[in-house]
């Protein structure tokens, strides 16, 4: 499903975007909340998880966005849980490239997850996973609606 969606490509040209040295550590989780509303209503923060979660549901399965933003770094998780075959795939997204990379025999460079100084790059970094979420959603629905 990844590779369907050109997922390497794009996480890495944002993993590379983002590494600023200087990050927004103390930042406001109300106004960081008002940003992920912006970015899509359906996306909440879960105190028991530290981060905030999406869940689409179809008919097979369920697909799952989780974003922390500890330390100003953004780390995402993106999977999916299918009901016909019990099928469990995705993770943090820097394993995820690793093991595509690793797949294809290629050599893998180190991705790390993108890191914020301000809002505004926050606002960036999260609409473009979002993306690339709404893509991987969007082609998961596909290959296993029924």
């Amino acid at each position: 499903m990844f590779e369907q969606i050109n997922f390497c490509e794009r996480f890495s040209e944002l993993s590379n975007a983002f590494q600023s040295g200087n990050r927004l550590e103390a930042f406001d989780q109300k106004l960081v909340e008002r940003i992920m509303r912006e970015v899509s209503p359906y996306i909440y923060y879960n105190k028991k998880e530290r981060c905030f979660c999406e869940d689409v549901e179809f008919t097979n399965g369920v697909v799952h966005l989780r974003l922390s933003l500890k330390y100003a770094i953004t780390e995402c998780m993106m999977g999916a849980s299918i009901q016909s075959t019990g099928e469990r795939f995705g993770g943090p997204l820097t394993r995820v490239a690793r093991k595509i990379y690793e797949s294809k025999g290629a050599d893998y460079v180190k991705l790390k997850h993108p890191r914020f100084s301000s809002y505004d790059e926050l606002r960036i970094i999260v609409s473009r996973l979002y993306n690339i979420f709404e893509d991987f959603s969007k082609a998961v629905i596909e290959a296993y609606e029924g």
